[in-house]
């Protein structure tokens, strides 16, 4: 083996590493944060202002004590359903909600299917705006810090003669 072919195999055994699984976490939790702020900014991924809620709606939750934005917080059960998941076979984190109702719901705004539509999720449409562009430094940052871990990488070689 040679020490190329070492350091590809090292590689990709941290990304085959169970250790991995934390570094998704991180992740994960990176981007639920942003989401997070986006939806109190009543902003989409992009941060362009989601669209104003209908007068009926927003005078619901002024009566409820809440601010009358698209924010996505009416009684709280979306916040509360909302999670996201990593998955260390597929190398991936994902976001979803533990309420099937809440997330046919959810996913109608995403997609404007019979609702406004305004997003929470971010697209690759959206990776100019400074927002993404914190969360791909925050989650690089990760990825350096995992893959700059110490370690030994041992290799035998035979010498050749000429």
């Amino acid at each position: 083996m040679t020490i190329g072919e070492a350091i590809v195999k090292d590689i990709k055994q941290m990304f085959d590493s169970s250790e991995l699984g934390s570094v998704l976490d991180n992740v994960g939790t990176i981007y639920s944060d942003s989401i997070e702020e986006m939806n109190k900014q009543a902003s989409d991924p992009n941060e362009k202002s989601r669209l104003r809620l209908n007068k009926t709606y927003a005078d619901i939750k002024q009566e409820l004590g809440r601010q009358d934005v698209a924010d996505f917080y009416f009684s709280g059960n979306a916040y509360e359903s909302f999670y996201y998941k990593e998955n260390v076979g597929d190398k991936s984190v994902g976001f979803g909600y533990d309420d099937a109702t809440i997330t046919e719901y959810m996913l109608g705004h995403e997609e404007g299917n019979g609702v406004p539509k305004r997003r929470q999720f971010p697209i690759e449409s959206d990776s100019n705006s400074a927002e993404q562009q914190m969360n791909y430094d925050d989650v690089e940052q990760e990825l350096s810090a995992y893959l700059n871990t110490p370690r030994v990488i041992r290799v035998s070689q035979q010498l050749q003669t000429a």
